[in-house]
């Protein structure tokens, strides 16, 4: 009687096929015999123990057939104990915690149907309103600062939102324990590297909170798993468990880079993997032309346009979900906000039409940051960079681009420079190409620039406002600074557009005269002598989009206000275009610095870590949440990439030179685990050393679990394969060993986790490097 074989765990299935520490441990006395391993075609690269030709079976009379389930114990404790660390006491603290404060506000304005922004893509804050929404999420109650507390509030929603962040951190376990299997390495390798997962205070935290980071993870993982499944489907392409697992890689990659812009890195992992293997399908002789063909269009299709369709339709989505004017409003151009319902721009305002001599006008710049032209009455700091440090100012009235629009500081008025006076009850509009100048309204001073550095960004000029007490040197002498106050009005887009300058539709630059600068934003903000806001400069090499403005309001006492309308008719896809470009500038404007920020060389080594909250101190005692990776997890892992580094170096010379130390099938499985992991976590770390903008230890994570799984595979590689150890039970005690010192890390820092109540003394016990950054009450 036949049985038909199944392996389980939990709810999916993993390979049986996957060799113990003991069938891996025989194989370092013979690579060409199984030591009684069951064989999976898909582990030889599509070599199959037989001819691959079905034989005839000589007919055999109807049978039962039975199913055995083998059950492995060991993945089912591993997810149930992911269960426990990620579900236990996850309604404490019931405050808001860091950038919960962000992710909880965006669920509100979903359910408001409200227009928002933020710099992510939209899937896991989707994912976080319907938990919300399941949770009956009040919209109307406002958390605006970390430590306001969810249930004096009456708000329990947010228990099932952190809970949808443990689900996903949950799986991440059972996910990399699967994809050691995958790779071809044991269970107890597994094993070690579910533990390590399961043991990380980093992981567990970011997956207890209403947070992006554990929804990233999983669809990283998920993208990464999918990948080793579809790979090992090699020798049967075009089938149907090809098919679906190649479907699935497709799907996953565009929901990973959905959550956070850091999937591109995943997907760039998944681009490299399939340009090789595609390499590899051309040398291979069988291979014909059609199939060639037929596995590159495969490719195009499910992972290219598949998840460029799914980012696609959730955006869509995203934008379907806030129809309505929010927030988010001044992050857009005016023609975006005709879009949204209820906003001043979707009817026709009252103002002139056009823009002529003699008119008050507000001047709003076009791209983000879309913030207004404005002045006030403080000069620049004779040192803008600090006292007696870097070159001198103009020390002249501030210019800044300031996001408020109801400030009078935001009012210029359009005086023309060529002397023609304008006939009583006529007025004569400003047209492309003329000079005009602009006088601010609350402090009578024109706005001027010189050759002078930028406050922030001195390669650039500064533009300031001049009058008649900013002569610092009389005219005639050494250091006189001349009236530079014309400006030149240069329209942008159709040379076939009305020559007029027209409120609200009209997009033109505002170019310097004497010193050929057009003004601009520069995308940076002034330090506090200039209130944060934003900095204007002119500039001879214009970049980008920064110098494009915009009559946002006007008025004039001999015109009548008429009803002007945004040019309306904006598409999807120029919504999703601006959208885009909004979201890639205001991520590289998070350069300011952060108290917890951290730069990437110190991520691997835990030397910093974030606060997230702390409770106020009784009786000398404190509870606190601090973002820290387990040392022992962590520090592994920096081993584990160090000696793959060693031995891909050993192996590469040593090869180079005939020496051959493990067979051609160890060798691949090494190989392949080194070129994927390693690959990963180079794609998803390397990034950063090319960022300025604010970096946090969070950042690491994606990375942290491809080290991980390397580091699994590279304890039994190196174990059974360099060491030659015969006895299973060596990596078994091995394994044991370092689940044990991950748990006691994990437990001696699990208060700093879960918010546990300590006192000073014990605090203190825990601060292993002075950059931690511990709370230690009074």
């Amino acid at each position: 009687m036949r049985k038909r074989t199944v392996a389980t765990a939990a709810a999916a299935l993993t390979d049986a096929s996957a060799p113990s520490a003991a069938s891996a441990a025989d194989e370092t006395v013979s690579d060409e015999t199984s030591s009684g391993m069951e064989q999976d075609p898909k582990h030889t690269d599509g070599v199959a123990a037989d001819s691959g030709i079905e034989q005839p079976r000589p007919k055999q009379p109807p049978v039962d057939r039975k199913v055995t389930v083998k059950i492995n114990v060991a993945l089912v404790l591993l997810t149930l104990a992911a269960v426990a660390t990620r579900m236990w006491r996850i309604g404490t603290p019931s405050k808001v915690v860091f950038d919960e404060v962000h992710f909880r506000r965006f669920a509100s304005h979903y359910i408001k149907r409200e227009f928002f922004f933020d710099v992510h893509p939209p899937l896991g804050k989707l994912l976080l309103a319907v938990a919300g929404l399941l949770g009956n999420l009040d919209p109307a109650t406002a958390f605006t600062a970390i430590g306001q507390d969810f249930v004096e509030h009456g708000d329990t929603s947010y228990m099932h939102m952190r809970m949808l962040s443990a689900m996903f951190g949950i799986a991440i376990v059972p996910m990399v324990y699967q994809c050691v299997v995958e790779l071809g390495f044991s269970h107890v390798a597994a094993l070690l590297a579910g533990g390590f997962v399961l043991l990380d205070n980093a992981v567990t935290l970011q997956s207890r909170l209403i947070l992006l980071d554990a929804q990233l993870m999983f669809f990283a993982m998920a993208t990464f798993l999918a990948l080793l499944k579809f790979s090992n489907q090699r020798v049967s392409p075009f089938r149907g468990a090809w098919w679906f697992w190649l479907v699935v890689l497709g799907v996953c990659l565009g929901c990973c880079v959905s959550v956070k812009f850091v999937g591109l890195f995943t997907m760039a992992l998944v681009g490299v993997h399939t340009v090789t293997d595609l390499w590899r399908y051309l040398g291979e002789q069988h291979t014909s032309l059609v199939m060639l063909l037929g596995h590159f269009a495969a490719r195009v299709a499910a992972l290219i346009l598949l998840p460029i369709a799914v980012y696609v339709a959730l955006f869509g989505a995203h934008l379907a979900m806030v129809p309505n004017t929010g927030p988010g409003d001044p992050f857009v151009s005016t023609a975006f906000q005709a879009t949204l319902e209820g906003s001043p721009f979707a009817t026709r305002v009252r103002m002139p039409k056009q823009m002529v001599y003699g008119a008050d006008v507000m001047l709003r710049h076009v791209y983000q940051p879309r913030v207004w032209l404005h002045s006030h009455p403080y000069k620049y700091p004779s040192y803008p960079a600090g006292e007696d440090v870097g070159l001198i100012s103009s020390q002249q009235q501030q210019v800044t681009g300031f996001g408020q629009r109801d400030d009078d500081g935001n009012w210029w008025r359009v005086e023309p420079t060529d002397g023609v006076i304008t006939p009583e009850g006529s007025a004569r509009v400003v047209s492309n190409g003329d000079v005009i100048r602009l006088v601010h309204l609350v402090t009578n001073k024109t706005l001027n620039s010189h050759d002078v550095a930028a406050p922030v960004t001195p390669s650039q000029m500064e533009v300031s406002c001049y009058g008649p007490s900013d002569m610092r040197v009389p005219p005639g002498e050494v250091g006189h600074m001349p009236l530079n106050d014309k400006f030149k009005i240069q329209l942008v887009g159709s040379p076939d557009q009305d020559p007029n300058v027209l409120s609200l539709r009209s997009q033109f630059r505002l170019t310097h005269v004497h010193t050929q600068g057009t003004l601009q934003l520069t995308g940076k903000r002034l330090p506090d002598w200039g209130f944060r806001q934003y900095e204007v400069s002119a500039n001879r090499q214009l970049e980008g989009v920064l110098g494009v403005w915009q009559v946002g309001n006007n008025r004039h006492a001999g015109l009548p206000s008429e009803e002007v309308a945004v040019e309306l008719g904006l598409s999807f896809w120029q919504k999703f275009v601006e959208l885009h470009r909004a979201m890639l500038a205001a991520n590289n404007q998070l350069t300011v610095d952060h108290d917890a920020s951290s730069r990437p060389w110190e991520w691997p080594f835990v030397r910093r870590g974030i606060p997230y909250w702390w409770s106020e101190p009784t009786a000398s005692k404190g509870g606190q949440i601090y973002l820290l990776g387990n040392p022992v997890v962590w520090w592994a892992c920096v081993g584990g990439l160090g000696v793959y580094s060693v031995l891909e170096i050993v192996y590469a010379v040593r090869r180079q030179r005939g020496h051959f130390d493990v067979s051609e099938r160890a060798y691949t499985k090494f190989y392949t685990a080194g070129r994927l992991c390693a690959g990963g976590w180079v794609l998803h770390y390397g990034p950063f050393f090319l960022m300025q903008r604010q970096l946090f230890l969070h950042h690491y994570l994606p990375a942290l679990l491809f080290s991980v799984v390397l580091t699994a595979s590279m304890v039994e590689h190196v174990l059974f394969r360099v060491l030659r150890v015969r006895r299973g039970s060596v990596m078994v005690g091995i394994v044991a060993l370092l689940l044990t010192a991950s748990a006691t890390s994990f437990a001696f820092f699990a208060p700093m986790t879960y918010g546990t109540t300590l006192d000073g003394e014990a605090i203190e016990r825990r601060r292993w490097f002075s950059r931690w950054s511990f709370y230690v009450p009074a």
